[in-house]
């Protein structure tokens, strides 16, 4: 019989209050407390949580300068109010916020907060896209790929744009991730894609994922929710669908990345001695 490594892991798919960001992390507080009473072990929380992101689609100049008042220091208010939670409920908790960094200097982050209520660590987004959004203009990227300890194991942070590059899994895995974790705004031109990253990172890299998206309409930016728990096969065993403030919940067996990675050979058949051109400039 195959041992148990077993842990109840959740995204928190929220709706956005525009405009009322104490608002909507009081929203996030009541929905974690909810995700306590159900002995949930570590829970994400979606990407800048506690603000709308259809703002960052647009192109009015004017609305540019406001938004860095939204940002807040990690630890800072927003942040200390979660780890209340966190040591409350004995839950890790992972919460993506507009991170302060200094003057002048932001970042699209994610503080990580441990059971007893201490921020154990940030993850940066590495990847700030300039496409459909404008995060170009508000955000420095990130360039470490921390791995956290916990008592049931390991995980890594991926934020939205991230997943589009499956280094960013890969390296996590590498240092040590049985967890991906990732959270997204992805409205509905990124629907068609969303799920099957979702899926493939966990089978990439034979661990479990967990995206969480938003949910409900920004602006006109439609939300389409669909925070789904991916196993280390590729397989959803969970998704919460176009539901509001709901939370998406599932026991993981942390053995089954072991036994994917046997079975896949992912891990043994890697080849980073032939991998260099990954690395070096990019010239088309």
């Amino acid at each position: 019989m195959s041992q148990k490594r077993e842990v109840k892991v959740a995204g928190i798919q929220l709706k956005c209050v525009v405009g009322k960001k104490e608002e909507m992390v009081d929203n996030a507080i009541g929905v974690l407390e909810k995700a306590g009473e159900e002995d949930i072990q570590i829970a994400l929380l979606g990407e800048l949580f506690f603000m709308e992101y259809d703002r960052f689609l647009q192109r009015e100049f004017e609305k540019y300068q406001p938004m860095f008042e939204i940002a807040e220091p990690i630890p800072g208010p927003t942040i200390n109010k979660i780890c209340q939670i966190a040591s409350k409920h004995k839950m890790y908790i992972i919460a993506p916020i507009f991170e302060k960094a200094g003057p002048g200097v932001y970042y699209n982050s994610a503080a990580v907060i441990d059971s007893e209520g201490k921020v154990i660590g940030v993850s940066r987004k590495r990847h700030i896209p300039a496409v459909q959004s404008l995060e170009k203009l508000y955000f420095r990227p990130g360039s470490e790929f921390p791995v956290y300890s916990a008592p049931f194991g390991k995980f890594g942070v991926g934020i939205c744009f991230d997943r589009r590059f499956p280094e960013t899994a890969r390296i996590l895995a590498l240092n040590g991730a049985e967890i991906y974790f990732n959270p997204v705004a992805a409205g509905g031109y990124v629907k068609e894609t969303y799920e099957m990253i979702a899926r493939m990172r966990a089978i990439d890299n034979a661990m479990f994922s967990v995206f969480v998206n938003r949910a409900g309409y920004e602006g006109n930016t439609y939300f389409f929710g669909d925070s789904i728990i991916c196993d280390p096969w590729g397989k959803i065993i969970a998704s919460a669908g176009e539901k509001e403030n709901e939370i998406v919940s599932a026991i993981i067996n942390l053995e089954d990345v072991d036994k994917a990675r046997i079975e896949s050979g992912v891990f043994r058949d890697l080849r980073p001695d032939i991998y260099h051109r990954i690395t070096e400039p990019t010239i088309f």
